[in-house]
């Protein structure tokens, strides 16, 4: 699944009625789905999500533009709001977007701050580069705790 572009990643959005999406192949569909510019999840783990993280996320509809695939139709659009400057750039080894002296093209070794994570900081968007989603291990358990599976993470955690 991929979204539309309506927003920018991050950014708190104004109620909308549905946010369009256009689907890719026809794998398996797991319970929580993240790509590059979007997280999926099932509408029930969804609305448990919110009812925990409360204003930290927003839950939307989504409809399918071409294929009008049901199997969508269970699924939400997740839009995490909270984004922190925390990556500590000069121990990083990353590569710029091209043609833009500001965002992040590529991660290739990622060293955080901590200092600059504040302690309830369970899920967030780094904010110089929104397309990288941190969870700490406290978010992590509360992920696993909701429905989402363990094996959603990556192995590395902090706090």
């Amino acid at each position: 699944m991929h979204r539309m572009r309506p927003f920018v990643l991050g950014r708190h959005l104004f109620p909308l009625d549905r946010i369009p999406i256009v689907t890719v192949g026809k794998g398996g569909l797991d319970s929580i789905m993240t790509q590059p510019d979007a997280i999926f999840a099932e509408a029930e783990l969804a609305q448990r999500m919110q009812r925990e993280f409360k204003d930290l996320i927003q839950v939307f509809e989504i409809y399918q533009t071409r294929t009008k695939d049901p199997r969508f139709d269970n699924f939400r659009l997740i839009n995490l709001t909270r984004k922190i400057d925390c990556i500590d750039y000069e121990r990083s080894e990353y590569e710029m977007r091209a043609g833009d002296p500001v965002d992040v093209g590529t991660m290739h070794h990622l060293v955080l701050d901590v200092a600059k994570i504040p302690r309830d900081a369970l899920i967030f968007r780094v904010a110089r580069d929104p397309d990288i989603i941190l969870v700490s291990d406290a978010g992590r358990k509360k992920l696993v705790k909701m429905g989402v599976p363990d094996s959603f993470f990556g192995s590395e955690i902090f706090g």
